[in-house]
């Protein structure tokens, strides 16, 4: 159940026991009020009628008359005159009238008043009793007003304050959803932060939150930086950046297995004399060579799509061809370039290597190559011939 509905239901309960309470207590307290207000009124007009009939000297037979008039007039619901004898001389009793509340509400909320009583005389002579209950109808028409208003004040007022409640309750589930929609950004690996409400509590929160997306943030920017780099120290050679021999060979194993592999050849570059290279220049020089042959191998990605080159070990470099190239030029042209490259170092080894040399190269400037070997094999026709 959301905080919203709950709010609201707790309103509600706390309105509806509020509205019981007050109108119980209300109600309860205007009908004794009533009660006593009805009581007095008895016993004031029956006082004055009595009065009124005994100044004139009136006897039985005028009292009749005069006291079935008065109850004509709809005031009272009850007047009876009993003689000295304590014979009846009026017996008058309203009947039930519309009282302008619900018959439910007079039952559950009689007026139980005192009638009123006196006695009529003629000079020093007793004529009778008067008894008299005025009609309590309007007294029911003040209690159901009563609580009517008093109901409708309640619930106006619980309505008010459940919609202060809910705007309340919004103001403060807006930062709530702040944090949530960090959450599942950090579960997406987003790191955003939230601006921080004007609500004690809610400001922590959001403090505290935005804190640990911080660090989160930076705990997470180190991981990725420690993985790569540990990425690159497992899969590729730390001399020339190429593909080293395991992450070479585990491509190809998956090229070959492949039916229809995108390969179309695979060619193996060999830098022959790298142990005369390595002593007569230096391991510097040596590590420049086979820096710049895996420069010139990984342009060949360039200019082929989907090339990949590798260093199967010290002075041997694979290059996996994709099956569009023309994988003898492409050879071809990448052995050309290895040695174009080659040429600014290679003259100052020349003089201590002219002994290993080919004759050939003695004679004219290509033969400067001669130390780059490559070899080509094509691509197998299905992975069972590969094997």
């Amino acid at each position: 159940m959301s905080m919203t509905r709950q709010l609201w239901l707790s309103i509600l309960g706390s309105v509806l026991i509020a509205l019981v309470a007050s109108v119980l207590a209300a109600l309860l307290n205007a009908r004794a009020y009533l009660e006593t207000q009805l009581a007095m009124k008895n016993q004031d007009n029956a006082t004055t009628l009595a009065v009124a009939l005994s100044q004139g000297g009136a006897g039985p037979e005028d009292v009749v008359p005069a006291v079935t008039a008065l109850f004509d007039s709809g005031h009272y619901a009850l007047l009876q005159v009993v003689d000295a004898r304590g014979g009846a001389l009026v017996d008058k009793v309203a009947p039930a009238a519309d009282s302008g509340a619900p018959d439910w509400f007079v039952r559950l909320l009689p007026l139980r008043s005192l009638p009123g009583r006196a006695e009529i005389t003629s000079g020093w002579q007793p004529v009778g009793t008067l008894t008299l209950m005025s009609d309590a109808g309007f007294a029911y028409r003040a209690l159901w007003d009563t609580a009517v208003d008093m109901s409708a004040f309640i619930l106006a007022a619980g309505l008010l304050a459940g919609l202060l409640s809910s705007l309340v309750l919004r103001r403060i589930t807006r930062p709530l959803q702040a944090v949530l929609a960090q959450a599942e950004a950090i579960n997406q690996h987003r790191f955003i932060t939230m601006p921080e409400p004007k609500v004690p509590e809610m400001k922590a929160l959001a403090a505290a939150m935005n804190d640990t997306v911080n660090r989160l943030r930076i705990d997470f920017e180190e991981d990725a930086r420690r993985y790569e780099r540990m990425r690159l120290q497992a899969n590729f050679d730390p001399l020339t950046g190429l593909a080293n021999r395991v992450h070479f060979l585990a491509s190809l194993d998956s090229a070959l297995d492949q039916q229809g592999t995108p390969f179309g050849a695979l060619a193996i570059v060999r830098l022959r004399k790298l142990g005369k290279i390595n002593r007569a220049l230096g391991r510097e020089v040596a590590n420049d060579l086979l820096r710049r042959i895996g420069a010139r191998l990984d342009e060949m990605t360039g200019r082929c799509v989907g090339t990949m080159p590798g260093r199967l070990n010290g002075a041997d470099f694979a290059l996996l061809l994709p099956a569009g190239c023309d994988p003898r030029r492409r050879c071809s042209t990448n052995c050309c370039s290895i040695c174009t490259a080659l040429s600014t170092v290679w003259p100052a080894i020349t003089p201590r290597s002219t002994s290993a040399m080919p004759p050939s190269s003695r004679a004219s400037p290509p033969t400067i190559c001669w130390p780059v070997s490559t070899r080509l094999w094509p691509a197998p026709t299905s992975p069972a011939a590969a094997r």
